[in-house]
């Protein structure tokens, strides 16, 4: 089920609101980089120092730890980094077994269309206009699935211990490799919302192009990238905020992000076009 915007005329060309679908609107964007950067934020501030989302700074540590013979530091390091694979692993498990079942379910819906057709001729000697696969039961998209889990994963991490950091990372680190495996794109451009190197990269790269050569496409994509890295930075802030407001359970807050980012996705922009 979607909720249909209907009168979008005033906004067509807003690079807050045009998008081939709302997995890849900006709203949704600004939404996954308050909650990442809320997430390396908390998970740096409450629990040890350890970066969620930017598994390099992980992977450094790790290794000048292992050379130092800190072995016991080091695994503290790469274990955020397993867990942050398994969440990319997760995420795309999602969208196989999605893409599989959403395939079945056409073919055998398919299927009963033409049987339906077959047995009107019998009877009738007159075929029916083709049966349409109804997607009633594809309520779900694979994204928000993998979104929903990212927000049930990050709201047990508010709830654990805080002498548990080694399992709060894990699980944090976890949660952000799903959120950057099922959302890449934004307005169909590949941006990042749980981290900012990439998207500083382009978001110069755009500006200095547009400088010389006054494209209104790369203004648009200087504008997209920069506002993710804007949002990731007061997601950050946010967090931090919220960490002095409630500790550990700060967490809950960000769990509630990633849930409205959930309901987000069932807008419907294109239906209504």
């Amino acid at each position: 089920m979607f909720i249909k915007v209907k009168d979008k005329s005033h906004i067509r060309n807003s690079i807050f609101i045009r998008s081939s679908q709302m997995s890849d609107s900006i709203f949704l964007g600004i939404v996954l980089a308050l909650a990442g950067g809320f997430m390396d934020a908390y998970s740096y501030i409450s629990r040890g120092q350890v970066f969620s989302n930017g598994q390099t700074g992980n992977l450094l540590l790790f290794g000048v730890n292992l050379a130092s013979g800190n072995f016991y530091v080091s695994f503290h390091y790469i274990v955020p980094v397993i867990a942050f694979a398994s969440g990319i692993a997760l995420s795309e498990v999602i969208h196989i077994v999605a893409y599989k079942r959403n395939k079945k379910f056409l073919s055998d819906t398919s299927k009963d269309s033409d049987n339906v057709c077959n047995k009107s001729v019998e009877t009738s000697g007159r075929r029916p206009s083709r049966l349409m696969p109804s997607f009633s039961m594809l309520s779900f998209h694979w994204r928000q699935v993998s979104i929903l889990i990212e927000a049930v994963i990050i709201i047990l991490v508010a709830f654990v211990p805080v002498g548990e950091n080694q399992l709060a990372n894990s699980l944090t680190s976890l949660a952000c490799g799903i959120q950057v495996e099922s959302f890449r794109r934004i307005h169909n451009r590949n941006i990042a919302t749980a981290m900012c190197v990439g998207n500083m990269r382009t978001a110069v790269e755009s500006l200095c192009s547009y400088y010389y050569h006054r494209e209104p496409s790369v203004k648009k994509t200087f504008l997209i990238y920069s506002s993710a890295i804007f949002f990731f930075i007061v997601g950050a802030i946010l967090g931090n905020f919220c960490i002095n407001l409630f500790s550990e359970r700060a967490m809950l807050v960000c769990g509630m992000l990633l849930l409205i980012g959930f309901l987000i996705m069932f807008i419907d922009l294109e239906k209504a076009e």
